[in-house]
């Protein structure tokens, strides 16, 4: 923009030159309309006064299209007094709006008066903002200037009321804002009335609107709490939750949790009986809140403790192996269970129904006298204790792992688990007994053949878990009972040496269930086992094969063993819990594996063997008897290694062996 100073004559005597050539947008943009022309000529006419070069008396502005300004000023020097003519004519390029604003921050200046930079400082471009934030912006001045106010702007309108002191800023509460994109900028006014405005800064407003959700978890709804308990409650939030406050009839129960789970102990003791209301508050970190459906419970908390008292075993009895102690309990409102105690001490864990019991190994007390009883509870945590009972232990029980030998002359000998000597059991007849067997509740079971004394044999012998004789079991044998095994639901199958070889089944009690017709060789079923699966019975009739036979469906199956076994003949033999069979094969102890495959032998070396009996101990070990020398031998599974052994004795020979399982 440039002006001429002319004389009266109009002759050229000074010049005035504003810079044109700066870059686009620097300047403040001319007036849109001859009134703001004129008006912004004033100003311009202060600011040349201000430079103390001439007093401009009076001035003319012709605006023309594109830009195009005109102007006369008279003024008079202030050392002598002329007049001239100033004309401006402004064809800058870079000025084709007619606004105010310039798109950048104006830095050039008007002659002599300077210009205001205008820099927003807060939010930046980018930034994500929420709740109330300070807006603030920063001015530069250069040259005379000086700032007049500070107006913040958003989407391009004013924000709040100008502020006209430094540090200029305003608080903008951004929740009324939606979400999303939003542009601030800051105009400074300088003392002549000039608008000097900042970059805009573009950033994203977000605020959290969304409440929380939560739902009383425990108690449920129509349910009754007695004493103690812990509510419990589910809260969720887009953001994330601050706490939960739980309430009781609308009242605040304990303090608000602010870390999931979400919970609060609430003792309903100090309620009223009765119906009460129990919901729960969320809230977010934004302030949003949300409360639960209530839970309607009711208080009932119960005073009166249970009865209680011992049923089994009677005050005074003599007690041996495993037995059941049993109690009664009785409530007012309900017994929530029953527990144990040996000598003070817990026996067992609680039993939450009746019929209450607990199964008391005796063997792992002392020989003499203990007590027992029994303590009752409620849901209110009410307590019975009943009276006490004292029974007297005896050492004679059968311990799991002790060893029992079936002597040919119908002799069982019991062995603890290290092989030593016990003693004897009752004798019952004199025929063979060729192999031992016990049921899941410790009683033992010989099968005997005919003998030459009463009773005349056979039959099956049964043994208390303490070794007493009860007598025999079942009946109906046709000849010679060999072996004996049990399934899962306590049913008993015995297999015959003699006879028909046929396969007997009997319930627990000994009522003859059925009779199954299966293929046998030399020995009829000599000895039998029923498989994991509770369907294959396996057994060997004194040949090199291993028969089997499937009791679910009464169908005969293929042998098991793929190719003929190593020894003479097949005696007793047991079902490995993988599904392989070990056999008891005179000359070895052979193991097949699940798919009837040879492979393990075990053997005692140094001495004739003749092996005929085995059991296994429940802990990856077995024992068997050799018949040849009566010694009875331990033998590791899986490597083979002999682990023990012992001799019964008496010269007679050993027929058969077995073991009580560990697991019992």
């Amino acid at each position: 923009m440039g002006g001429r100073v002319r004389d009266p004559a109009g002759g050229i005597r000074n010049s005035l030159r504003v810079d044109s050539d700066r870059p686009r947008g620097l300047f403040p943009r001319i007036p849109d309309c001859p009134r703001r022309a004129h008006s912004y000529l004033e100003r311009v006419r202060r600011i040349v006064s201000m430079r103390n070069i001439f007093i401009v008396e009076s001035a003319s502005l012709n605006v023309h299209p594109f830009g195009v300004a005109e102007g006369e000023a008279q003024m008079t020097r202030r050392s002598g007094s002329f007049r001239a003519t100033i004309a401006w004519v402004t064809a800058l390029a870079g000025i084709f709006a007619w606004t105010w604003a310039s798109p950048t921050p104006a830095l050039a200046q008007l002659p002599g008066a300077g210009s205001l930079v205008v820099t927003m400082t807060s939010p930046t471009s980018g930034s994500t903002v929420g709740g109330t934030i300070a807006v603030s912006a920063n001015v530069t001045i250069i040259g005379l200037l000086t700032v007049q106010r500070v107006q913040f702007q958003l989407d391009g309108n004013n924000l709040g009321s100008a502020d006209a002191t430094a540090p200029y800023s305003v608080a903008w509460n951004t929740f009324p804002a939606s979400n999303g994109s939003h542009t601030l900028r800051a105009v400074a006014e300088d003392v002549l009335g000039i608008w000097w405005p900042s970059e805009p800064v573009t950033f994203t407003v977000f605020n959290d609107h969304l409440p929380p959700n939560v739902a009383i978890t425990f108690p449920t709804a129509g349910s009754t709490v007695t004493s103690t308990v812990t509510v419990t409650a589910g809260a969720s939030d887009d953001v994330g939750v601050a706490g939960v406050q739980f309430r009781l009839d609308g009242g605040a129960l304990g303090a608000e949790d602010t870390a999931a789970p979400y919970a609060v102990t609430w003792n309903t003791t100090t309620a009223a009986e009765g119906s009460h209301t129990l919901s729960a508050v969320a809230r977010d970190a934004a302030g949003n809140t949300s409360t639960s459906a209530s839970v309607a419970v009711t208080v009932s908390n119960d005073t009166t403790p249970p009865t209680v008292s011992i049923t089994a075993p009677a005050a005074g009895a003599t007690v041996t192996g495993t037995i059941t102690v049993s109690a009664n309990a009785t409530d007012n409102v309900g017994v929530a269970g029953v527990r144990f105690q040996l000598d003070g001490a817990s026996l067992g864990a609680e039993d939450t129904a009746a019929p209450y019991s607990v199964s008391w190994d005796t063997t792992t007390a002392t020989a003499g006298t203990h007590t027992l009883r029994a303590i009752a509870r409620d849901a209110a945590n009410n307590s019975g204790t009943s009276a006490s009972v004292t029974v007297t232990v005896s050492t004679a029980a059968i311990n799991p792992g002790d060893v029992f030998v079936a002597l040919l002359g119908g002799t069982i000998q019991w062995h603890n688990a290290d092989g030593s000597f016990r003693q004897n059991l009752a004798p019952y007849g004199n025929g063979q007994i060729s192999s031992l067997a016990f049921d899941s509740a410790g009683y033992l079971y010989a099968p005997n053949w005919y003998g030459t004394i009463p009773p005349p044999g056979n039959t099956v012998a049964r043994f208390d878990p303490s070794g007493n004789l009860l007598g025999s079991f079942g009946s109906g044998y046709n000849t010679n009972p060999g072996s004996v095994t049990f399934d899962a639901q306590g049913n008993v199958y015995v297999g015959q040496s003699e006879g028909t070889g046929d396969i007997l089944k009997f319930d627990p009690a000994g009522n003859l269930l059925a009779s199954f017709d299966v293929a046998v060789g030399s020995k009829g079923t000599d000895h039998i086992d029923l498989g994991p699966d509770g369907c294959t019975m396996f057994y060997s009739s004194r040949t090199k094969d291993v028969y089997r036979y499937n009791v679910c469906t009464n169908t005969q199956l293929p042998f098991f063993n793929t190719q003929p076994l190593p020894g003479y003949e097949a005696y007793h033999l047991r079902a490995l819990p993988d599904g392989g069979v070990l056999v008891a094969d005179t000359s070895v102890v052979v193991r097949l594996d699940s798919s009837g495959n040879q492979i393990q032998t075990y053997f005692a070396p140094g001495e004739n063997n003749y092996w005929g009996g085995l059991d296994l101990v429940g802990d990856g070990t077995f024992w068997a008897s050799n018949a040849s020398t009566s010694n009875i031998y331990k033998f590791d599974i899986q490597s083979g290694a002999i682990l023990g052994s012992f001799n019964p004795g008496t010269g007679a020979s050993a027929a058969g062996v077995g073991v009580k399982p560990i697991a019992h």
